[in-house]
């Protein structure tokens, strides 16, 4: 399990993304910050996929979240939750909005980006998070600047068009 700072720090680093922490996100980001600290100290994931990353028990990065002073869990349903820092402002980019308010030249980017890709540069991981994180790791150059949350939404607004 990861440890309370770590899960303290992924929900900070959500926050700073601009992304709602729903315990299925957080739980991803616990496994992205495990696996980061897992390569410090010598460690080395088999390959890219966070899936195939350190193994984070949900029920017990649930109970780290519920026993924090500084966590607020919401839950919104038999299976979902989401996480909020006490005393701290929560202001998400909602990825679900169909308003686009992203400017044409953004989207003509990433239509050329999209275009010159070619073999392993043109293929994208399913879901909208993964593909959103590859975008801005790969720095994509129509992404560059923009939050991992903001980024969530143009890959979300592109799936539905």
């Amino acid at each position: 399990a990861p440890s309370p700072a770590v899960v303290l720090e992924s929900v900070r680093s959500l926050y700073a993304d601009g992304l709602e922490p729903f315990g299925r996100i957080l739980l991803r980001r616990a496994r992205e910050r495990c696996a980061a600290s897992s390569s410090r100290r010598g460690g080395r994931l088999a390959s890219r996929s966070i899936d195939e990353g350190p193994c984070v028990d949900p029920a017990a990065l649930l109970r780290i979240c519920l026993a924090s002073s500084e966590l607020d869990v919401r839950f919104l349903g038999p299976h979902e939750y989401k996480v909020l820092l006490v005393g701290v402002p929560a202001t998400f980019i909602d990825p679900d909005l169909s308003e686009d308010t992203y400017p044409l030249e953004m989207w003509t980017h990433a239509a050329q980006y999209f275009r010159s890709s070619q073999g392993a540069a043109a293929m994208l991981p399913g879901g909208r998070y993964a593909c959103a994180r590859e975008l801005v790791e790969g720095r994509a150059p129509f992404v560059e600047g923009r939050l991992l949350g903001e980024v969530c939404h143009i890959v979300q607004l592109a799936i539905s068009r």
